[in-house]
């Protein structure tokens, strides 16, 4: 059953449990979140960046709608992730997403001298998420915006990167009327997020949540970069380093504790679907099947969203 944010995330504040939301880039990603959720009995947000749409000429909605005929129990929205304009977002809306997000709080368009995209204003942020806002509303879309920008906080120093300001959250929500708001509380995208040990500015969702307190609050760049899966990556040739690190799962339950309703994975399922790919084409003595490949891959995704479910606290919540 496709819904828009607002319906899951009002749920998660009221329960005390996070929503997953899975980013997918193909038909058995697609399959695993939809398995995964059934089996649990969980509402779940599929994600599609910009590229992935671009990467599957416009087709990933077709697929996710496609099967979400077979599994009409589970509510679920299909989510823009990280829209860089007001094009990528009214072109999602064309397609049919119930939510869209649009990340205005970085100019990708510009990049600084360590070759970053820098932070925009908070002034154009606003704006830009406003005109999103304007064109989600008349189409029961919701909106989820971006304060700060994402980075670890040993970077937070530089140019590229700036933590939340909760008082400056606070002031950017009642300006545009966003559904959901992402917050930058240390976390980053890829599997390297930390240089040392794991740390959060937890703080920052308890101040956000005291200003706003009905306010679904979002967390991008969680994943926990398991061991054993990077493990697995390695032994059978991905070139990763042990170094690589993720969010504590203990962390993550803290900060759904505080407030966060919305949880953002794609890096864990990246490295899982790679190991099982990996190490399906090292031990496989059967003939060319492609269906062997992928579908080793779609099993360990499964394994991992299922695994994500219970950690959020989303299990039988559907």
């Amino acid at each position: 059953m496709l819904v828009s944010l607002n319906p899951l995330l009002q749920k998660a504040f009221c329960g005390k449990f996070a929503v997953p939301a899975f980013n997918v880039n193909s038909m058995e990603m697609v399959q695993a979140v939809f398995s995964a959720a059934e089996k649990a009995k969980s509402p779940v947000i599929i994600g599609v960046s910009p590229s992935a749409l671009e990467y599957s000429a416009d087709l990933l909605p077709s697929i996710v709608f496609a099967h979400a005929k077979r599994f009409s129990k589970i509510p679920f929205a299909l989510h823009l992730d990280h829209g860089k304009n007001f094009d990528d977002c009214k072109k999602a809306v064309s397609l049919g997403f119930s939510s869209v997000m649009i990340d205005a709080s970085i100019d990708y368009e510009k990049k600084d001298f360590l070759g970053k995209h820098p932070a925009r204003k908070f002034s154009e942020n606003v704006a830009r998420t406003k005109k999103v806002v304007a064109l989600a509303r008349s189409k029961g879309i919701s909106v989820e915006g971006e304060i700060g920008t994402l980075g670890g906080i040993e970077d937070a120093t530089n140019s590229s990167v700036h933590l939340t300001d909760p008082e400056e959250a606070k002031k950017f929500v009642e300006e545009t009327g966003i559904d959901a708001l992402a917050i930058a509380i240390g976390t980053s995208h890829g599997a390297y997020k930390f240089s040392g040990n794991p740390k959060l500015k937890l703080e920052i969702i308890k101040q956000t949540r005291k200003l706003l307190p009905k306010m679904p609050l979002v967390l991008h760049g969680a994943s926990s970069v398991p061991k054993p899966i990077v493990e697995q990556c390695k032994k059978f040739g991905l070139q990763i380093s042990s170094e690589a690190q993720g969010v504590p799962v203990s962390e993550i339950k803290k900060a759904i504790s505080f407030g966060i309703c919305k949880i953002n994975i794609d890096t864990d399922a990246r490295l899982a679907f790679m190991g099982a790919l990996l190490q399906k084409a090292h031990d496989y003595q059967g003939q060319i099947d492609l269906r062997e490949y992928f579908g080793a891959g779609r099993t360990a995704l499964e394994k991992l969203y299922g695994q994500k479910i219970k950690d959020f606290g989303s299990a039988n919540k559907a």
